[in-house]
């Protein structure tokens, strides 16, 4: 099942590190969307479907309550975790007959908010019907579709390489190419891309004339904490303290 997961809080730094932590450690296929206000993010939910949303109570304009309203009216099925500080939980009791699954504390370590997410999206996917949903009658047979799409993420390192741009290029179901890629490839697309990425960056690494922006550019990230959290993550090493250990190992 892919899950599409949207994700709101004005403060950028925590969308961020949420978005980082579904796609990179959580070991799920998803579409994650982000947003910095109820307003944009009900523009999204007007516009995808989505199974979980994620989002801060206290927000300028429009709060993380009234976001909730609206998109328990838009889209009844999708579930909710609220994300609050210590003194929001008359917010969190105020929200909790709108399909709210959880909540998380701003302030959790890594584990815990991967725990949490992890157990809701486990009963998320209990409690939908698979959503079987055939090839195109003219697609490719599933090898080709297979090698199409390692190609594909090969080729585009830079660009938007979410389970929904990789569905698109292959004219699949998302659904269906993340089944199929996992069963051919034995890891799910996700983990593939970060696999592929982490080879470039590694490359790219040994060459002195590019410098760490560059390479987090070229390897698709849209910010350099992020690179740096997705390198540390992978190595246990910083971007710096990796191009001096590959240096190292190749002297």
């Amino acid at each position: 099942m892919i899950f599409h997961i949207l994700i709101v809080d004005d403060e950028a730094h925590v969308v961020e590190t949420l978005a980082f932590l579904l796609k990179e450690r959580a070991e799920i296929d998803c579409q994650v969307y982000a947003a910095y206000s109820g307003a944009e993010a009900l523009a999204i939910a007007r516009e995808n479907r989505l199974d979980l949303l994620i989002t801060d109570m206290r927000m300028p304009g429009m709060s993380g309550l009234e976001l909730l309203e609206e998109v328990a009216r838009l889209q009844p099925e999708c579930q909710t975790v609220v994300l609050t500080g210590y003194s929001d939980f008359q917010s969190v009791y105020s929200a909790v007959q709108l399909n709210v699954a959880g909540y998380l504390l701003k302030n959790e370590d890594d584990e815990k908010i991967l725990s949490t997410l992890r157990w809701v999206l486990d009963n998320i996917e209990s409690r939908s019907p698979r959503r079987e949903a055939p090839s195109p009658p003219s697609a490719p047979s599933g090898d080709y579709t297979v090698q199409f799409v390692r190609r594909y993420v090969q080729e585009h390192l830079a660009e938007d390489l979410s389970i929904g741009a990789l569905a698109k290029a292959a004219d699949y179901n998302e659904d269906y190419l993340a089944r199929l890629f996992k069963q051919s490839a034995g890891v799910t697309i996700g983990k593939y891309v970060a696999d592929e990425r982490l080879r470039l960056i590694r490359r790219e690494l040994l060459d002195d004339s590019r410098s760490l922006d560059d390479i987090c550019r070229e390897a698709g990230f849209s910010s350099r904490s992020y690179f740096n959290r997705f390198v540390k993550l992978n190595t246990g090493m910083s971007p710096r303290h990796l191009r001096l250990a590959l240096k190292e190992e190749k002297a």
